[in-house]
């Protein structure tokens, strides 16, 4: 127990000390928590809201449970109304999402074994899921020995990425977020298609709820 504690503290140090190194070099917030605590990350990088912490990745057997960095990037610019999407991982979340239903993408480009769809607006996500979107998205859902989600709406975008591993290198973690970033860059619709969207969107009932 005391060889895996020590381990685990040498890993956590090396942690903060990327993620410090990281944050100052960013212009980011860096919150260092406790002595043997975990650190995190906030701030507004390039237009986008970043976010660095750790969390438990809760599991039906809480034995299972086990430790997660977390990475996520919003970008407060409107999409459309509206997308979800993840890996298996995510499916308890994505089913639990009023209104949104599962998505078939008919690409041979999108791995549909690793990343499941949900919409609301059907019509309107067909036309925005160009061939180079479908590409964008899925290598999203594919980013390596991760969980990964995409939430598209009408405000803003939001790309998370939960892996096991602490991210203790401040140059494979920058590559990260700037992947993420770019990726994210490229799903934006213009203010054209925005418009294109809104035409074919399901006009809501009266009897439906606001979300």
């Amino acid at each position: 127990m005391l060889g895996t504690t020590g381990w685990s503290l040498v890993i956590l140090f090396k942690q903060k000390k990327a993620w410090e190194a990281y944050a100052k070099k960013k212009g980011l917030v860096f919150s260092k928590g406790t002595f043997s605590g975990p650190c995190g990350i906030d701030g507004s990088l390039n237009g986008f809201t970043v976010s660095l912490f750790t969390a438990t990745q809760q599991k039906e057997d809480s034995r299972k449970n086990r430790q997660i960095t977390v990475v996520q990037i919003s970008l407060p610019k409107p999409f459309l109304d509206s997308l979800a999407a993840g890996t298996a991982e995510m499916l308890p979340f994505l089913n639990s999402l009023n209104l949104l239903t599962p998505h078939a993408i008919d690409s041979d480009k999108f791995d549909a074994q690793k990343g499941h769809v949900f919409t609301r607006n059907k019509k309107a996500i067909d036309v925005y899921l160009t061939e180079e979107r479908i590409v964008v998205l899925n290598n999203l859902l594919r980013l390596a020995n991760s969980d990964n989600l995409v939430i598209l709406s009408e405000e803003e975008g939001v790309f998370r990425f939960e892996t096991s591993n602490p991210l203790t290198d401040e140059g494979k973690l920058e590559k990260l977020i700037d992947k993420l970033m770019m990726n994210a860059t490229k799903l934006q619709p213009s203010a054209a298609e925005i418009k294109k969207f809104e035409k074919l969107y399901t006009k809501k009932s009266k009897d439906q709820p606001e979300d």
